[in-house]
Order: C-alpha cells, then sequence, then structure tokens
C-alpha cells in the first residue's frame, strides 16, 4: 500500500476517523491520516494513488447499508476492499457551553447518525428541525462555531475536540451499536485462513429460481453467506444488483467453484475484494 496516507471521512472526531486510527495502529506503514469533505473527494482520490487506502462505512447495525459508499464503489470505482475495521458508535447530543436542550433549534449531523437516533430526537426535542451534514464531526464543527443555539450527533470525542457540552446521551434508539467500514485500495491481500470475500452480481435471466440456484451454489459448498442486499443496476426499473458478502478467500477451492458456477448463471461478476475478517471488536478505539 506504501506510505502515503489513510483516507477518511473528516474532520478529525468522526467515526470515520476512529476507524482509521484503528486501521493505522494495525498497519503503521500506512502513514498518515488523511481527512476529506466528502466521500466522493475520498473515493477519487484514492483511485488517483493521493492516499494509500480509503476507509469508508459500509453498514451500521442500527441503519443497515450506507448508501453513498455502496454506490460510489458499485458504479464509479474499481477499488478492491483489503481489509475492514469495526467500530463501536455512540451517539450523543453536544451543544456549546451554557446552551440547554429547550434552547436548542436545529440539529445536526450525518444522515445515518440523524436515522440511528430518530426517535430519541422526537422525544427529546418534539419538532426541532434535523439537518444533515457530511459527518458528525463536520457537526461538531459547525456548532461550535455558530451562535445559534444548535445542536450536533456526534461521538463524545467531538465534544471535547470542540469545546462542546454534553447534554444527552447515549441518543441513538435500540441496543449496541456499531459500524462497520470498509479499508479500499489498489491490489488484494494474500489469504490469511479467517477471510471474508465480497461480490456483486448483476444482469440476472428473469426466470423463477434463479436466486435459489445461486445461493444454492454456495450452499452446497458449505459457504456461509453474511449479506445479500440489492442495489439498483441503473440500467432501468426492476434491474438490480445483489450484493453479497461470504465467508472465505477467492483462491480458496470451494469459493472459486462456487464463483464458476454463479458465473455460468449471470450476465455480470465482480469480486469487490477478499480481505481479512476484523476479529477485533470489542475494544473501542
Amino acid at each position: 500500500m506504501g506510505g502515503r496516507g489513510a483516507g477518511y471521512l473528516g474532520p478529525e472526531g468522526s467515526f470515520s476517523h476512529a476507524a482509521a486510527r484503528r486501521w493505522a495502529s494495525r498497519h503503521p506503514e500506512v502513514g498518515a491520516l488523511v481527512p476529506f469533505a466528502d466521500l466522493p473527494s475520498l473515493f477519487a482520490a484514492a483511485a488517483r494513488g493521493e492516499v494509500a487506502c480509503a476507509v469508508c462505512p459500509l453498514e451500521n447495525a442500527l441503519e443497515g447499508s450506507v448508501v453513498l459508499t455502496l454506490d460510489l464503489w458499485l458504479h464509479e470505482s474499481t477499488l478492491a476492499q483489503i481489509g475492514e475495521v469495526t467500530v463501536p458508535v455512540e451517539q450523543w447530543v453536544l451543544v456549546r457551553p451554557g446552551v440547554r436542550l429547550s434552547d436548542v433549534t436545529r440539529v445536526l449531523s450525518h444522515p445515518h447518525a440523524l436515522m440511528q437516533c430518530r426517535r430519541t430526537l422526537q422525544a427529546l426535542l418534539p419538532g426541532v428541525p434535523l439537518e444533515t451534514v457530511s459527518s458528525t464531526a463536520e457537526a461538531a464543527r459547525q456548532v461550535a462555531s455558530c451562535e445559534q443555539p444548535w445542536a450536533a450527533v456526534a461521538a463524545e470525542e467531538a465534544a471535547a475536540r470542540h469545546g462542546l457540552s454534553v447534554a444527552f446521551g447515549p441518543a441513538q434508539d435500540g441496543g449496541p451499536n456499531a459500524t462497520r467500514f470498509g479499508v479500499l485500495a489498489h491490489g488484494w491481500p494474500a489469504p490469511t485462513g479467517r477471510d471474508r470475500t465480497t461480490l456483486v452480481v448483476g444482469s440476472l435471466q428473469d426466470r423463477p429460481g434463479l436466486l435459489r440456484d445461486l445461493l444454492d451454489a454456495f450452499a452446497t459448498r458449505a459457504i456461509n453467506l453474511t449479506r445479500i442486499e440489492s442495489r439498483p443496476s441503473r440500467e432501468g426499473l426492476g434491474r438490480y444488483l445483489f450484493v453479497i458478502d461470504l465467508e472465505g478467500h477467492l483462491t480458496d477451492p470451494a469459493v472459486r467453484d462456487a464463483l464458476r458456477e454463479v458465473r455460468r448463471q449471470v450476465g455480470y461478476l465482480r469480486v469487490m475484494g477478499s480481505y481479512p475478517r476484523d476479529q477485533d471488536t470489542t475494544d473501542h478505539p
């Protein structure tokens, strides 16, 4: 990967920053951490080789896939996934010192963070408008620099970085929360024996039982699928791509055999990456 740095969705204090720190701690050869203002800029920089890799949010335990990441990756990028990082997520309502919850007139955060806290915010700040920004850390930065009584939904770390106070939290709905980040780059890592492969299939023939047959290609070889979801193919209404995560490496004989069978049944198959699964999901960054 070289030592050109790991790009992430900034600014500092975002959950993407925490994920990038965790990745760099395991791979010190990466070098510096480089923040980007939005995901399209991050993808473009990684594609041009301006950073060694891009650390991008893929899915959240409460709200599911990060659609923008998936669509950029599927339709506008040839980067491969070389790793993954799972980060525990706790969202907090942050305000400038002296601002009370009853004073708040607007709540800022990343769209996913706002959805993770939807019910809590409705009960805590009924009728207060929600405004989306590029990241949770950017929300904290804007609230800190604005004289209006606004609030940010962000990590507790962002409060310390921007001189904000914690008004409420944890604010996410439901139980334990975490986000899985993909590390995207050029090249493929060698198998480790504890790998995951991500692939996308599309242009499916419209015949009964085809999706079942595709899944059988993995089931008959005892290959565990950990995720399957559909995204629009952008080729017309009703045409979809299927993103599949499976346990195993592309070089494993069973995986190779399954992909050969799948390739015979579909018009499009792209392996998005074969990479080590994140085994370290319990400690906080």
